[in-house]
């Protein structure tokens, strides 16, 4: 190379540095080269986040340990949520399982998340009472004096556990022991809806108000008496819970326990040394619950301190009324071997063989005509069913196994009511074929009118039954 040439493929190099070193870097647009992403692969990842939070949540709802693990190390939020707002740690604290709340706690789960409803994880461990998973969750900053949407606080869902050992925990870590939820309910009410007698003694040790009541003026021994526990009963009463507390519907403990039929309650609510005496209108009240409750030993019980056996309640019904629209024949025996008025009238006239027959009830009906009651008695009513038989019920509500029994008794099929009209009137109006032809068959006078002149057959067409009409016409003519 002569001098000349090599001075000048130096030169030519040395000027190619220098456009190096003054030229800006050129990046290529090639995927995976760096720089900024293309709005597609930003989409793309973040549906590729989406799954592995969906299948974390999966995952979790599953108790797999090995799968939850492997999704938190490819990168699944340990804070996901579905559409509740759930997280991983939610599910796994509500389930009990342990394993799996500690490995999301690890990786940093909140333990102060809460769903929609702002139902936390301390909660829900606390409604399982899972005490294990407690203790991991208060040891990450869960607070145990939270509240839900609702009100509730974690030592509230504690008490829907029943557990005992549940309830020591909350109550060992400074938990407001009388908080009331929105609705006015307490701890103590809860467990008396579904603890048993030492929970009821703990919280009470620990200050509760066992006759404070909820915004329906329920206690917690009203609660107790509509559940059915009678040593839940025997735990509020012993520690001084009022018998007279009553609700919102005028209701107490002995009411409410007859109601729903719990004789066993209703011995301790009588009997206890701290229930005191029942007054005669308590009596007569919780007679009449028992009887429409079919509680029958109940009953036997209330006999014997002497209630008003004919003593009424809401629309002048008695016990024995009561019974027969409860369905408890057992009971309606009981009451009128004790001598309860079968024929005594209803604030709407009508007797206990009445009612019977309007609920359908054979049994009833054939009961109290073995023990005597009038199979023609009329109802006393200026309603529109003043003066209708048992025989003009059956008729119009077309009940064939009433009417049997009604005329295998000798009931008077031409019997009239207060407008002059007879069970064929009734049968005809609500066009009732069958009906019509038994009670014709059965000698019921086609040719009776009604106080405005109208027979059978004229008040079957007037209704828009032209045949039917047409059937009873013709017997009129025979």
């Amino acid at each position: 190379m002569t001098l000349e040439a090599g001075i000048l493929t130096r030169a030519v190099a040395a000027a190619a540095i220098l456009v190096g070193l003054a030229a800006p870097p050129v990046t290529a647009a090639l995927p995976g080269a760096g720089g900024a992403a293309s709005p597609d692969a930003r989409a793309e990842a973040r549906r590729e986040q989406r799954q592995r939070d969906s299948r974390l949540l999966r995952a979790t709802r599953a108790g797999s340990l090995g799968d939850v693990r492997e999704l938190l190390q490819r990168g699944a939020s340990v804070d996901a949520t579905d559409s509740r707002k759930t997280t991983p740690l939610l599910i796994a604290a509500g389930r009990g399982q342990t394993e799996i709340v500690e490995i999301l706690l690890e990786h940093g789960a909140d333990p102060k998340a809460k769903r929609r409803d702002q139902v936390t994880a301390l909660m829900l461990a606390a409604r399982q009472g899972q005490i294990e998973v407690l203790d991991l969750l208060v040891a990450a900053g869960a607070q145990v004096n939270d509240r839900s949407r609702t009100g509730r606080t974690p030592l509230q869902f504690a008490a829907r556990s029943g557990s005992a050992d549940t309830l020591r925990w909350m109550l060992e870590r400074d938990t407001r022991v009388g908080a009331k939820a929105k609705d006015g309910t307490t701890a103590l009410m809860l467990v008396a809806r579904n603890g048993g007698p030492a929970d009821v003694a703990l919280l009470i040790g620990r200050g509760a108000d066992f006759n404070a009541t909820d915004h329906d003026g329920w206690s917690a021994l009203l609660h107790a008496a509509k559940r059915g526990d009678p040593d839940v009963v025997t735990a509020l009463l012993d520690a001084g819970a009022s018998v007279k507390a009553t609700g919102s519907s005028g209701l107490n403990p002995r009411t409410v326990a007859a109601r729903y039929g719990h004789t066993e309650v209703m011995v301790v609510l009588v009997s206890h040394p701290n229930a005191g005496r029942m007054t005669d209108g308590s009596i007569g009240t919780t007679f009449r619950q028992a009887a429409g409750a079919g509680a029958l030993n109940t009953i036997d019980s209330l006999l014997l301190l002497g209630p008003e056996i004919d003593g009424v309640g809401e629309e002048g019904r008695t016990a024995l009324m009561l019974a027969v629209l409860g369905r408890s024949d057992e009971v309606a025996r009981a009451l009128i071997e004790a001598g309860a008025d079968i024929e005594f009238r209803s604030d709407d006239g009508e007797t206990a063989l009445h009612l019977a027959v309007d609920a359908g009830r054979t049994d009833p009906v054939e009961l109290l005509l073995d023990a005597g009651a009038d199979i023609d008695a009329r109802i006393v009513s200026s309603y529109r069913r003043g003066g209708w038989t048992p025989l003009m019920q059956a008729a119009a509500h077309d009940d064939h196994e009433i009417l049997t029994v009604l005329l295998e008794r000798g009931a008077d099929i031409n019997a009239r009511n207060d407008h002059w009209r007879s069970a064929l009137h009734f049968a005809a109006w609500y066009g009732h074929s069958e009906m019509v032809r038994r009670l014709l068959a059965a000698r019921a006078e086609p040719g009776i009118v009604d106080d405005i002149g109208m027979s059978p057959a004229e008040t079957a067409r007037l209704a828009g039954h032209d045949i039917l009409a047409t059937t009873v016409a013709t017997k009129v003519h025979h």
